[in-house]
């Protein structure tokens, strides 16, 4: 339950600022930006903090195991 609330701020603090910066540069304007668009990324953004700790988890498992053999 950590990771997944840790990865629903990871990826709304990452969807803020990188619309924020997109905005500040002139990429985007308000009108063009549709909420659709910033779902799917902050979605995308949350499902792939999910997997990256997965990987790492499985990864400490490992290397665990190995040093305890």
């Amino acid at each position: 339950m950590k990771n997944i609330s840790t990865a629903a701020v990871v990826a709304f603090f990452y969807i803020l600022i990188s619309f924020s910066i997109d905005l500040f540069s002139g990429d985007i304007t308000f009108s063009s930006a549709s909420i659709s668009h910033l779902l799917i990324g902050y979605v995308i953004v949350f499902v792939s903090y999910l997997i990256g700790v997965f990987i790492v988890h499985i990864f400490v498992k490992t290397i665990n195991k190995k040093r305890v053999k």
